[in-house]
């Protein structure tokens, strides 16, 4: 059926009612198979929408993976059911988690979020077992976080609150805004990493009046990362940025 189809009434009660009960079948197969025939049926605005309330128990009672999963992917993004997915970014299994995090990166604006919940998602998101889910992670949600912030790393630092929340306090730990960093660096070639960069003045030092928490961390995160580098060129880019302290 296409997106502007419709049913009579009649027809729409009986697989209202029929699917809600078959989410109650023992068979996991059988109740996933429900949760998507109910997917266009819900009522996100709704707050007493039975379905998005029969989703949300299952989501966080089902035993099975493959019916979370399905839940996941099929309920609508609220402020009533953000925090239920929130949860399921620390799932036992590997394939909520990624879809959970799909979720998020697709659906959910970053500014829908606390500054805990972004530093919390990323911070466990950057530090998934599972190269799966930190695959989406990195390639889709901090891309799509850098998109909502204008393609700007600054905002999108800002958005993270560094100022408050870059808390490295572990030797060799990084905090996440810092490990988002270092993704987004990751795959650009250097001399655009230092291209873009334009926050240093004549004798590279960033001016009072561009120094903020933001650029600060941009700073040390790009020198360290440049440092950290074993590839050609890598050591000859950091000269560029850094001052002369002689």
């Amino acid at each position: 059926m296409g997106e502007e189809a419709c049913i009579d009434d009649d027809l729409y009660n009986k697989i209202y009612d029929g699917m809600l009960e078959r989410l109650k079948d023992k068979v996991a197969e059988i109740r996933s198979q429900a949760v998507t025939a109910l997917q266009r049926l819900q009522d996100p605005r709704d707050e007493e929408c039975p379905i998005i309330r029969a989703y949300l128990f299952h989501l966080a009672h089902d035993p099975n993976n493959v019916v979370r999963r399905t839940i996941v992917r099929c309920i609508g993004a609220t402020r009533l059911t953000l925090p239920h997915i929130l949860k399921r970014t620390r799932d036992t299994d590997e394939h909520v988690r990624r879809a959970a995090y799909k979720f998020l990166a697709e659906k959910v604006h970053i500014k829908s979020l606390t500054i805990g919940q972004r530093e919390g998602v990323l911070g466990r998101g950057l530090g998934e077992r599972s190269e799966a889910v930190r695959r989406v992670v990195e390639k889709e949600m901090i891309p799509g976080w850098l998109r909502l912030s204008n393609n700007n790393i600054v905002q999108l630092l800002h958005h993270l609150d560094v100022g408050n929340s870059d808390q490295d306090s572990k030797p060799g730990a990084k905090s996440a805004p810092a490990g988002t960093l270092n993704v987004l660096f990751m795959d650009t070639p250097y001399r655009e990493l230092v291209n873009s960069f334009q926050y240093l003045d004549t004798d590279k030092l960033i001016p009072y009046e561009k120094l903020t928490p933001e650029t600060a961390m941009y700073w040390r995160v790009l020198a360290e990362f440049f440092a950290d580098q074993n590839g050609p060129g890598a050591e000859e880019y950091l000269e560029m940025i850094l001052p002369e302290l002689t």
